[in-house]
């Protein structure tokens, strides 16, 4: 299972490398085109702009699988053992809810508007909203392994060894006294 997980992590790692590479090179080639030459390229800015949303959506997947969004853990830090996996499996079913929202509204607006397309490129808005779709199954596997993984106890949600390592990277904020 660690096999997979870790090729789908370097699949997504790959794609947004890619995503933001193209997405540089035909900006970049665009506003070149547009300087010196007095012309341009025809939807860049539409094709860059579903870029960037793609690249935000599976970025946001392998935060959560890394442990690396904003984590309030005023209650959690100061509970051990089993409280801190109540509230940590309570937070997660939260969250799989949440994401449950995120995908059934990615799906109906994706299917909503596959006729539908782009202004000035023509691509089928049903692309841009199957990043919804993406970042809802992508976050629904995370969470669901993460809930095992606390359910048969091999790992805390982010355990204190990760916490201290993001919070010796973060920087340092002044004490109020």
């Amino acid at each position: 299972m660690k096999k997979l997980g870790t090729f789908f992590d370097k699949l997504i790692n790959a794609v947004m490398a890619i995503n933001l590479a193209v997405m540089s090179v035909i900006v970049f080639t665009n506003v070149v085109l547009r300087y010196a030459f007095n012309s341009g390229i025809t939807g860049v800015d539409e094709i860059s702009r579903y870029l960037y949303i793609w690249l935000v959506f599976l970025g946001a997947v392998t935060a959560l699988k890394n442990h690396q969004h904003i984590n309030v853990d005023l209650l959690t830090g100061k509970l051990k053992g089993i409280p801190k996996k109540v509230v940590t499996l309570l937070a997660n079913a939260i969250m799989l809810y949440v994401i449950w929202l995120i995908l059934k509204g990615s799906w109906f607006m994706t299917m909503s508007s596959t006729t539908s397309t782009a202004p000035s490129t023509g691509i089928p808005l049903a692309v841009v909203y199957a990043s919804g779709i993406a970042l809802g199954i992508g976050m629904g596997v995370v969470i669901i392994a993460q809930t095992i993984d606390v359910l048969l106890g091999r790992e805390q949600a982010a355990s204190d060894e990760q916490q201290e390592e993001v919070y010796k990277e973060s920087p340092k904020v002044k004490e109020v006294n």
